[in-house]
């Protein structure tokens, strides 16, 4: 009998010491992610957010709205654990496109940079001569350049030759 409770608080403590570790640690478990976001290689979890990877690439309005029409935004990078997490998902992916549009822009108010889904950048990554370039016009969205080790540059949203590949990004 003693050997069976024995069993028991093991148990316990290991499904406890599981559960804690797995809501405590950076990476997390895609199927906690929303049931419409298909289960393959390009969907990734980190913390509470989920974000799915796409090749193709858009125009930065066509992606915000095809993030949006799936239930989710751009992704937005927040503070150096997002900006690595997703670096490091680009590198495990074998991602070969250099740039990946991110929710960031100035569309609204130039130079007043703030993520699509509201509020103001208040980490940011950007490459020392951006995102206030060309003399407050036209580059008004932002793209991670993955092979410029993952700095931010800010670029036209939408004109030729300015189609990125992009990130979701969806609450949990």
């Amino acid at each position: 009998m003693a050997t069976d409770d024995l069993k028991w608080n093991n148990l316990l403590i290991l499904g406890f010491l599981s559960m804690y570790f797995s809501l405590t640690s950076g990476w997390d478990y895609v199927d906690r992610c929303p049931p419409r976001i298909r289960r393959d290689d390009y969907l990734k979890a980190f913390k509470e957010k989920c974000y799915t990877f796409h090749y193709r690439e858009l125009y930065w309005n066509d992606a915000l709205s095809w993030c949006r029409g799936q239930g989710g935004t751009l992704v937005e990078i927040r503070n150096e654990q997002i900006q690595n997490f997703i670096m490091q998902s680009l590198h495990q992916l074998g991602w070969r496109r250099n740039g990946v549009w991110i929710g960031a822009h100035d569309r609204i108010h130039e130079s007043y940079w703030e993520w699509a889904s509201g509020g103001q950048l208040t980490w940011n990554n950007w490459a020392g001569d951006q995102h206030g370039c060309c003399f407050g016009m036209l580059e008004d969205c932002a793209v991670l350049r993955f092979r410029d080790h993952g700095v931010w540059h800010d670029y036209p949203c939408k004109r030729v030759f300015f189609k990125y590949s992009y990130i979701c990004e969806y609450g949990k």
